[in-house]
């Protein structure tokens, strides 16, 4: 039958580059738990990240582009200017580190503006979220955004890439 015809496939079809395939399927998880830690954790508190995305959030809290709860216009502001500011560095990545850095750190930064773009539906996550109280419990939620970072920035690096921006600049 077809199934045992799929396993057959599925048991002895073997990538050409797994290691390639291990890289990206790192690059892209971590590239999600990076945006994913801003848009649930930082983005509804008023927390700034740090590096670039934290700098994308202090111009668009300084400009006034947050209007009391509207997160969803925010986080498509956040996503296009976290990318607008990450571009430079990308570009020194590509010219003065390796293309491979470059083109996987462009990647990463292209996931996180998605990812980021499409944050309405994280946030309605609410994690941390003390119905009673009507607040977030800060501390949990800078824990886990921290411990989000650190993996997916050991993630991207064991494979030889970064999240961009900062890490890129200390590379060069």
């Amino acid at each position: 039958p077809v199934s045992d015809l799929l396993f057959c496939m599925q048991q002895t079809w073997r990538s050409p580059w797994p290691e390639r395939e291990a890289e990206q399927e790192a690059l892209h998880f971590s590239s999600f738990l990076i945006a994913l830690e801003t848009a649930i954790f930082l983005t509804p508190l008023k927390l700034y990240a740090g590096g670039v995305t934290g700098l994308a959030q202090i111009v668009l809290y300084s400009l006034g582009i947050i209007i009391k709860d509207d997160m969803l216009a925010f986080s498509s502001y956040l996503a296009i200017l976290n990318f607008v500011f990450l571009f430079p560095f990308n570009i020194l990545a590509w010219f003065k580190l390796s293309k491979k850095y470059a083109i996987y750190t462009t990647l990463s930064s292209i996931i996180q503006t998605i990812v980021l773009l499409f944050s309405d539906y994280f946030q309605t996550w609410k994690v941390f979220y003390d119905s009673q109280t009507g607040q977030y419990n800060i501390l949990s939620c800078i824990i886990v955004a921290a411990l989000f970072n650190g993996l997916a920035n050991g993630l991207l690096m064991r494979r030889g890439a970064t999240s961009g921006g900062i890490i890129t600049l200390c590379q060069y």
